[in-house]
Formats: structure tokens, sequence, C-alpha cells
């Protein structure tokens, strides 16, 4: 069974280390997010990649905070700004399914998620049926060749080759590799027609 992020943990989510390597303007840009947008948030969490989404997206765009923990959706919406609530909705889901439309997304964010699951290739094909056609899946990773700290131990790390394979098995065109943080993978694909 994969390891999960635990509710209680989630200040993790907030720390210091993650707000000096991981800018979410910066990345969501990478991916073309870009006002009148819609992104969708697959493990949220506690928002710390969706609300910024929100004000990129602006007020034509929308932003789908998925997790399949209520209590990480809670948490992400008693801290929304006001000005977010019209464009950010927070949606519970289950490991391998997100209840929203097929092609609703003009990016996907799988964000320290895919080493969650057992299955990560169900997971990224989940991701793919969301988006457009044309449109991007970002994810950011664990690299298992780094000793912790950060992030969860090592044997619980996702290689980026099975992450890789993975996209390729559900018509996703490979788009860029890079390290996006120290121990972190950044992983960037598009949809297909």
């Amino acid at each position: 069974m994969a390891h999960k992020m635990d509710f209680a943990n989630r200040d993790r989510l907030r720390d210091s280390w993650r707000r000096e390597h991981l800018d979410p303007a910066t990345l969501w840009r990478r991916a073309g997010l870009a006002s009148g947008s819609t992104a969708v948030d697959v493990g949220a969490g506690i928002g710390y990649f969706s609300v910024p989404a929100a004000d990129l997206v602006g007020p034509t765009g929308k932003v789908y905070a998925a997790d399949i923990l209520p209590e990480m959706l809670a948490d992400l919406r008693a801290a929304l700004p006001g000005a977010h609530a019209s464009r950010l909705e927070t949606v519970t889901s289950t490991e391998y399914s997100v209840p929203l439309p097929d092609q609703i997304a003009d990016v996907v964010l799988l964000s320290f998620v895919a080493h969650e699951v057992d299955e990560p290739e169900r997971l990224i094909q989940e991701c793919s049926r969301l988006l457009k056609p044309g449109g991007r899946l970002l994810v950011l990773d664990w690299d298992p060749a780094v000793e912790p700290p950060p992030g969860p131990p090592t044997e619980h790390r996702l290689a980026e080759e099975t992450l890789v394979k993975a996209i390729a098995s559900a018509s996703l065109a490979l788009e860029s590799r890079r390290p996006a943080a120290p121990g972190v993978y950044e992983v960037l694909a598009t949809r297909r027609s």
C-alpha cells in the first residue's frame, strides 16, 4: 500500500522549504495557465497551488481543487480569500477518479500525489481524461535518488522513469523534464487531440 499524506501533517504543505523552492505562480505559468483558463489541482491538499491558480485564471477562469480528504478541502475553504470564492471550487475525489466532466481543463496539476497511489498509471489516465486536447499535465514528485529530507522516505517515492512510462500509456506527449527543486522532479506533458 502506498504512503499517504496524513491530515495531521498538513502544515508541512505550507512550510518554509516549499515557499522557498516551489513558487506556485511560476509553475502554473510554465504549464500555460493564464487568465480565463480552467485548472484542476488533483491532490490539492490545503490549496498551496490552488489558491495562486485562482489568482492567475482571474474572474473568467475556474480552478477545481480535488482531494480525497474532505478535511483538507475544508481547511482550504476556511482559508480561501473571499475574492476567490466564485473561481475556486473544491471537489472530493477518490484515488483514481475526479468527479468532473471529460476535457474540462486547460491544465491539470498533480503535485506530490503520484507516489501516494499503488497504480500511478491509472491516476495519469484520469488526469488525461480531464484535459482538453492540447491541454497540459504538470507533475511534481519526489526524486527517489535524493535522500530525504524533505519529503517522504526514499522507498515511498516514485521513479521519474515510471511516471514517464505512465504518461506515454495515457496518450500524452512528453514535453519536458527538469528538476523543480532540490529532490523534486517536474514533468510536463500535453494531451494529444
